[in-house]
C-alpha cells in the first residue's frame, strides 16, 4: 500500500452487488480491504465472524494495525435466497437475523468508534437491494431493519459523511455507477440522505 494512502473497507463482498462494487473499485486502483470470510483474487481479506461482537472488535483492531483506519466504509446488505413462507428452515432465519443483520450492527458500531478515536473523517455508505420483496419475507424484514438502522444513525449523526443507497429494479450497473459517482464527489446536499435509485431521495437529520 502506498504511503499515506488509506484503505476502503467493504462489508458484504459476498453479495452480488458487493461483488460488482468490489470489481469496480479495484479497476479504479483503490486499496480495498474486505471484512468477511472467503478468499478473493483482488483485495485483502480480514476474517470476521458476523455472530460475534468480539470478532468484530478484533477485525477492526487488525484493520488499523495492518492498513490504518478506513477512508471509506461500504456496508452492503445482500439478500439470502429463501423458500416461500412458511417453508423457510429455522436455521436460515437464525442466519439472516443473527449473522446478516446483528453482525452488521456490531461491525458498524466498532468502525464508527474506531473512526471517532482516530479523529478521521471516515465516510460511511449503507447499500441495499430493493427493500420490499414480496417473494422473500424474511429477507425483506431484515432489509427493512437494515434501512431503519441506517436512517436512525444518519438522523442523529454529526461526525461523519453518511449516505444510504437503495436499488429499485434490476439496473445493477446503473446503480453501481450512481453509488460510485456520489461517493467520489461527496456532495453536501446528499449528506445524511437515503438515495433510492433510480427514483429519488429522502433527507434525514435536517
Amino acid at each position: 500500500m502506498e504511503e499515506g494512502q488509506l484503505p476502503i473497507v467493504v462489508i458484504g463482498r459476498e453479495s452480488f452487488i458487493g461483488n460488482k462494487l468490489n470489481e469496480r473499485l479495484n479497476l479504479e486502483g483503490r486499496i480495498i480491504v474486505n471484512l468477511g470470510g472467503g478468499e478473493y483474487k483482488n483485495g485483502n481479506v480480514i476474517a470476521w465472524n458476523r455472530g460475534s461482537r468480539i470478532s468484530a472488535k478484533t477485525a477492526v483492531r487488525e484493520l488499523k494495525r495492518r492498513y490504518g483506519m478506513a477512508d471509506e466504509v461500504f456496508i452492503i446488505f445482500g439478500r439470502k435466497w429463501e423458500d416461500s413462507f412458511p417453508e423457510s428452515p429455522f436455521v436460515l432465519i437464525e442466519e439472516v437475523i443473527d449473522n446478516e443483520l446483528k453482525g452488521l450492527f456490531f461491525m458498524v458500531q466498532e468502525l464508527y468508534l474506531a473512526a471517532l478515536q482516530a479523529g478521521q473523517e471516515t465516510a460511511f455508505y449503507f447499500i441495499s437491494e430493493e427493500i420490499f420483496d414480496g417473494k422473500r419475507p424474511l429477507s425483506t424484514a431484515a432489509a427493512a431493519g437494515f434501512k431503519g438502522y441506517a436512517q436512525a444513525i444518519m438522523s442523529s449523526n454529526s461526525n461523519f459523511y453518511m449516505v444510504g443507497f437503495e436499488l429499485e429494479g434490476q439496473d445493477t450497473e446503473g446503480f453501481i455507477n450512481f453509488v460510485l459517482k456520489t461517493t467520489a464527489n461527496r456532495p453536501h446536499k446528499r449528506q445524511n440522505s437515503w438515495q433510492v435509485y433510480p427514483k429519488g431521495n429522502k433527507l434525514f437529520g435536517r
